[in-house]
């Protein structure tokens, strides 16, 4: 696991399946843990932060790590998750689609990497400034943000709990609202970390009827071009 090495709360949920397990953090004391599931005694998942504060960060040199170790109680088999901190270098915005459509949501993330080039597990919980920009600085932008809750779409409860006290972080919801080109800009809140895409929206337009179709030599077909909503 590769987490930032920041004061904000990022965390991370690790889980183990068949068995009951006993989780203990044997490094340095970076980490904590939370039990999700069960108890001390027997858990299978659990969720783990970094402990450490703004003032501290400044005298931490490189890369840091712990390792928490894992033990199935029946078999008493031992397993190992290595936990890494490390400072981001860079993000990057990862869309599955750069294309939107008019009235649907996209999720987009943001990617955190550190100098070597290793992509953090996660940066939910780090605030971040998101921007949409329309391609002409007369217009209107073609799409917009919506929260989680509004949407009404799964999300974590680190999301959540952003979204309560009005913060954006590493992910968030674009609605496409009109044809057109926008710039979507994040920005790690207090950095000069920032990444930028260009993404469009379009009209669904489907053919009616629909392929395929078999014409006989000579004939004709009249298709009309539908607007799908």
């Amino acid at each position: 696991v590769l987490l930032p090495l920041t004061a904000d709360e990022v965390s991370y949920d690790i889980t183990c399946y068949d068995g009951c397990f006993k989780w203990h953090v044997m490094g340095k004391p970076f980490v904590a843990i939370s039990r999700l599931e069960g108890d001390e005694n027997c858990s299978s998942k659990i969720r783990i932060r970094g402990q450490f504060v703004t003032a501290s960060l400044q005298n931490v040199v490189g890369r840091q790590s712990t390792w928490i170790r894992v033990q199935e109680e029946t078999t008493n088999k031992i397993f190992r998750c290595d936990v890494f901190f490390d400072r981001i270098a860079r993000i990057e915005i990862s869309t599955t689609n750069r294309k939107l459509f008019k009235d649907e949501l996209e999720r987009i993330d943001a990617r955190g990497y550190d100098s070597s080039g290793n992509m953090f597990s996660t940066l939910e919980g780090i605030p971040f400034e998101w921007i949409i920009s329309p391609s002409s600085p007369s217009s209107a932008p073609s799409a917009k943000m919506v929260t989680f809750t509004d949407a009404r779409v799964v999300a974590s409860d680190m999301l959540r709990k952003m979204e309560k006290h009005s913060l954006l972080t590493s992910a968030i919801l674009v609605e496409g609202i009109d044809v057109g080109t926008v710039t979507l800009h994040a920005k790690v809140v207090g950095s000069e970390i920032e990444s930028s895409v260009v993404m469009s929206v379009h009209e669904r337009l489907v053919l009616d009827p629909p392929g395929p179709l078999y014409v006989t030599e000579g004939g004709m077909v009249k298709f009309s071009l539908l607007i799908s909503g």
